[in-house]
């Protein structure tokens, strides 16, 4: 079965049901922050705790976020941007955050500023094994913490030599000690993501000729008939003429041996929008 849309599976087979659900949950994740942010940034205004720093980052950052969404809406290839868009510019916020209390840049003349930053903190982490590979995760995650970590260093060690803010080292402090469990979590949570993204590829493909089996088919094609599509949509149903009689004269063996030769052959000459499927023992 060959198409012209994106397709449910990359050329490997492997189903993408998971990535269409971090789309979905992309869209309403961003959402929620947007409505957030605002609500926050409206708060803080009238309240009068609006940090110099917001003053420009929550602008941006609900700027950014638009424009991902509006991205993602449109084109939903431009998912990896979008996730890009998104993670690294909160990423950016918090690190520029992070180093303005600090080094005084953002004096602290209450808790709220500290309590916020510390509840808002783990979320990076959160976004980052929601949208991104286990493996990139894992190293952005470290990369993150390892900023947190030199932070927190400069502030309780050399504190006494430069003109760091002091209150800021027990939340520092607190944040070193229990960020590594939350990333031992989120990892965890991968792990099993990822299993049950396996579990549901070995499901979908036929373990002789390492196509799609009819069922992963007929969910694709219902994808598509139901708007799913971006293009023209073709079907072609191909049989394996006196496949019975090779069969019958050489053995099963020998008649497997032709299927899975056959299924190399499709395999081969698939573009990256296209599926090939067995749906029966002698037709694909």
């Amino acid at each position: 079965m060959a198409d012209n849309w994106k397709s449910d599976f990359p050329p490997s087979g492997q189903s993408q049901s998971l990535r269409e659900i971090r789309q979905q949950w992309l869209k309403i994740l961003s959402g929620i922050f947007l409505v957030a942010l605002t609500s926050l940034w409206i708060g803080e205004f009238i309240i009068g705790c609006l940090s110099p720093i917001d003053k420009f980052a929550y602008p941006a950052l609900l700027s950014l976020t638009s424009l991902s969404l509006m991205l993602l809406q449109l084109n939903p290839s431009a998912y990896r941007l979008a996730v890009m868009i998104i993670v690294g510019v909160l990423t950016v916020y918090q690190m520029i955050f992070l180093q303005a209390i600090i080094w005084c840049y953002l004096p602290i003349t209450n808790g709220y500023k500290l309590a916020t930053f510390v509840q808002w903190f783990p979320l990076i982490y959160l976004l980052i094994f929601l949208f991104i590979r286990k493996k990139y995760a894992l190293l952005f995650s470290l990369a993150v913490y390892g900023c947190l970590g030199l932070s927190a260093f400069i502030c309780g060690w050399l504190g006494h030599f430069l003109p760091v803010q002091q209150q800021a080292f027990p939340y520092l402090l607190n944040m070193m000690i229990a960020h590594p469990i939350y990333i031992s979590i989120f990892t965890a949570v991968a792990s099993l993501q990822t299993s049950f993204s396996q579990f549901q590829t070995d499901a979908d493909i036929d373990y002789l000729t390492n196509l799609t089996n009819r069922r992963a088919a007929s969910r694709a094609l219902e994808t598509a008939l139901n708007g799913g599509s971006q293009g023209t949509i073709g079907v072609m149903l191909i049989d394996i003429d006196r496949f019975k009689t090779i069969n019958d004269a050489f053995g099963h063996g020998i008649g497997d041996q032709v299927l899975v030769q056959v299924g190399k052959l499709f395999q081969q000459g698939l573009r990256r929008t296209d599926i090939a499927s067995q749906i029966g023992r002698a037709h694909v």
